[in-house]
């Protein structure tokens, strides 16, 4: 099995430029909600305009129908900046608790909790797997 990962950007400044850069065929999948099959959303800790992105990225493709079927995590960077934090840990985990993802914290400077995200989302994409190949086995 491959793992592809598509990162967009959190800012809609640059949302509109995205499709000058993105093959056609890539954009049109992007797109199409049905075809995520994980999501994580990324916010800076330090920057209240980024987390309020990662929460409409979150509300609008985490609806309660595809947060059943869609592994989805918030996760916060650049923690190694604590005496510039503005987004507190209770207030991002408390957004991700009310729509039932889980919530991390990283640095990708200092290398800290990088792996813990990915890992939990390959890890329920799996379990999903083992569930819809039991639910055909159930059929048979």
């Amino acid at each position: 099995q491959e793992l592809f990962i598509y990162t967009l950007p959190g800012k809609e400044v640059f949302a509109d430029l995205l499709p000058k850069y993105v093959s056609s065929f890539l954009w049109q999948c992007i797109l199409k909600v049905d075809q995520i099959n994980m999501l994580m959303a990324v916010f800076d800790v330090t920057d209240k305009s980024s987390f309020t992105s990662a929460q409409a990225i979150l509300t609008k493709y985490s609806s309660p129908r595809e947060c059943c079927t869609v592994p989805t995590v918030l996760v916060g960077n650049k923690i190694d900046l604590e005496a510039r934090r503005i987004v507190e840990f209770d207030i991002a985990n408390s957004f991700a608790q009310k729509l039932g993802v889980t919530y991390f914290e990283t640095s990708a400077k200092e290398s800290i909790g990088l792996e813990a995200p990915f890992f939990h989302l390959v890890r329920e994409y799996y379990n999903l797997y083992l569930k819809k190949i039991e639910h055909f086995q159930n059929l048979l």
